[in-house]
């Protein structure tokens, strides 16, 4: 199993957090926003710095929030400086307050932004892909020191409308399934394969679900954990070690998901580092040796 970390701590926790995840043998550190916040690529730039080998990336950046071309040069930087190791990953956050997206404050209508979601997710795509090895490269409107190639592009989301647009562009799909609002519906991940257009960059389609839980030593233990996490997350994989990595399992057995990763609801950091650690021993993670 190809297990990941999702965080929505503080960065004084991430910090902490990320390196023990890349010894634990975590294939990548995604951060996620909840405005509002400082921007997610800020986060992951540290957190990049504070390891050497784990994936690093945003989940998502919310993307009414931030101008395309400009976020997409931000991301070509940490690709340069981190090469190989960066996930740009995208989402709507339809749900956030109006007055918080970018461009309600002018007077622009909600609504119309939400409907030309699509256009922005095109022009963002488009500029993260002009690259210098892109045979389209147009150095116009390209960072002066862009690399040969883009980094991971994932469009995320719990619903139909990110996977449509996955598919169109031939892009990585993160399935949300840590809302209480998320629909547990393998149905999108198969329409999305069956949909997908390759690019140069993205050869086949890829399937990360994100889901949040309690692990703890026991089951019991975890379920009196799972009581007290936030009401914003759903805890769906609840227990002990093993119960969890059987319940992850199955979740990947039914996605057909190349990947997981978990956002540990525990209220303490030395509870949720714990976690990972009972979770990567559990479902056979092989440590990274320094």
């Amino acid at each position: 199993m190809k297990l990941g970390v999702l965080d929505t701590s503080g960065i004084e926790a991430a910090i902490a957090l990320a390196p023990l995840a890349e010894r634990l043998g975590y294939a990548r550190y995604w951060i996620a926003e909840h405005q509002p916040q400082p921007s997610p690529v800020l986060l992951a730039s540290i957190i990049a710095s504070q390891t050497e080998h784990i994936r690093v990336g945003t989940a998502g950046v919310l993307l009414h929030y931030y101008p395309p071309l400009r976020t997409a040069h931000e991301l070509h930087l940490l690709e340069r400086a981190y090469t190989g190791r960066i996930d740009a990953g995208f989402c709507g956050g339809q749900t956030v307050a109006p007055a918080l997206v970018e461009g309600d404050r002018d007077g622009r209508d909600y609504g119309a932004l939400i409907a030309a979601y699509p256009e922005r997710v095109r022009r963002f795509v488009q500029q993260l892909r002009n690259t210098r090895a892109n045979p389209t490269f147009d150095p116009s409107v390209a960072w002066a020191e862009v690399g040969d190639e883009p980094p991971q592009i994932w469009s995320l989301g719990g619903g139909g409308r990110s996977s449509e647009l996955a598919a169109e562009h031939g892009l990585g799909l993160g399935y949300a399934l840590m809302f209480p609002t998320s629909r547990d519906e393998p149905e999108v991940a198969r329409r999305y394969r069956e949909r997908f257009v390759p690019h140069r960059d993205r050869t086949s389609p890829a399937v990360i679900v994100a889901v949040a839980g309690v692990c703890a030593e026991t089951d019991e233990e975890a379920r009196r954990a799972a009581a007290l996490t936030n009401p914003f997350f759903l805890p769906r994989i609840v227990g002990g070690p093993q119960t969890c990595a059987d319940a992850l399992a199955e979740l990947q057995e039914r996605y057909d998901a190349d990947e997981l990763v978990f956002l540990a609801l525990h209220a303490e950091h030395d509870d949720r580092a714990r976690a990972y650690e009972l979770l990567a021993d559990a479902c056979g993670l092989v440590p990274v040796t320094p």
